[in-house]
């Protein structure tokens, strides 16, 4: 599968969260909190995804999550170019919270 099936395809998985990501109109409290389960329901997937199709590294995954959540949230008033570098950082950073709460099973200990 190329990159683009990926995308299309962890999409698919992740659509529960979708209609959450959609209702971003507005940096607030509520709208964060629906970005970070589209976050993280996303690098489950990226997980799921990297185990079934192909073993994927680190920087591989990273770039897909940001790829399928640039695809489907828009983060009002910030130019692309700085919402791939802001996904980026919330999707490390969600990465970092899941290992340190979960270990490294965390794909099993968060479903």
């Amino acid at each position: 599968m190329n990159q683009s099936e990926l995308v299309d395809k962890i999409i698919a998985e992740v659509s529960g969260v979708i209609s959450k990501a959609k209702t971003v109109k507005k940096l607030d409290k509520a709208s964060i909190g629906y970005l970070a389960d589209v976050i993280q329901e996303t690098i489950k997937q990226v997980e799921v995804v990297s185990s079934e199709v192909k073993k994927l590294s680190s920087k591989q995954k990273l770039q897909l999550a940001i790829d399928v959540l640039n695809k489907i949230v828009d983060i009002p008033y910030v130019p692309e170019f700085m919402e791939e570098r802001i996904l980026s950082i919330m999707i490390s950073v969600a990465v970092e919270w899941m290992n340190k709460r979960f270990g490294k099973n965390w794909l099993q200990e968060s479903n």
